[in-house]
């Protein structure tokens, strides 16, 4: 096989490693965009039963001090009948302050609840925004992840497509060569063959030798850039050819 023949099946290999890299990259985007929304109804679900539970908490405590007070008011009737049975002076005056004393805390009981009353109205109308907020995204997001999904279903299989074709056209390549291909591709961010026009590497865009370009002209072996040692590949299409 010819350097030029062997430089094309590199050229093509090194053309189903970019589709293949940029598939992967489109797969590992709709992946994080995926994510992204996986976060934001997480985040979405946590606000709610955040909601629920405070909600829950305030509810709680408002039935805990009605039932109190309740209590409290039971205690005041049995207070006030007693009133009209008491005498003694001083057992009626201290009877009195006591009466006194759990009106007051009554009233404290009884401002607390409308407090609470006022809260759990507030946080019952969040509730029902921040649930219609979360069911509205979860439509959202069952609708994009099918959307992604299926793109990466797609692109899988454009890959799996992609990775059989190089597997049969690596098996053409010497391996020695293919070797020293992926040793490049490895170091060179994935860009092992880089094409030449007008004596200029388009792997590094720098100027080739007028001595070494002339000797690539030939094309009767693989030579590598001098400077970022790609494998360069010229076509007789280059507009600068036999240039020195």
């Amino acid at each position: 096989m010819t350097a030029s023949s062997a430089l094309e099946q590199l050229a093509e290999l090194q053309e189903l490693d970019r589709v293949l890299r940029e598939k992967e990259q489109e797969v590992d985007a709709l992946r994080a965009e995926l994510s992204g929304w996986e976060a934001r109804l997480a985040e979405r679900r946590q606000e709610a039963e955040s909601l629920a539970a405070r909600t829950a908490d305030v509810d709680r405590r408002r039935r805990e001090l009605e039932a109190r007070l309740a209590e409290e008011e039971d205690k005041m009737k049995e207070r006030r009948m007693r009133l009209n049975r008491i005498r003694n002076e001083r057992e009626l005056r201290a009877l009195q302050h006591e009466i006194e004393l759990a009106k007051t805390a009554n009233q404290q009981m009884e401002n607390e609840v409308i407090q609470l009353m006022e809260e759990l109205e507030q946080l019952q109308a969040a509730l029902v925004v921040a649930r219609e907020q979360q069911e509205a995204l979860e439509q959202e997001f069952q609708q994009q992840a099918s959307t992604r999904e299926d793109a990466v279903v797609r692109l899988r299989a454009e890959m799996e497509e992609a990775r059989q074709k190089r597997a049969e056209l690596a098996a053409k390549i010497d391996p020695q060569l293919l070797q020293r291909y992926e040793q490049i591709r490895a170091r060179r961010g994935g860009l092992a063959v880089a094409e030449v026009r007008a004596a200029i590497c388009l792997g590094c865009n720098m100027n080739l030798p007028p001595q070494f370009y002339n000797e690539l002209l030939r094309g009767d072996e693989i030579r590598l850039c001098p400077n970022c040692h790609r494998i360069l590949i010229w076509r007789a299409n280059d507009a600068g050819a036999g240039s020195d």
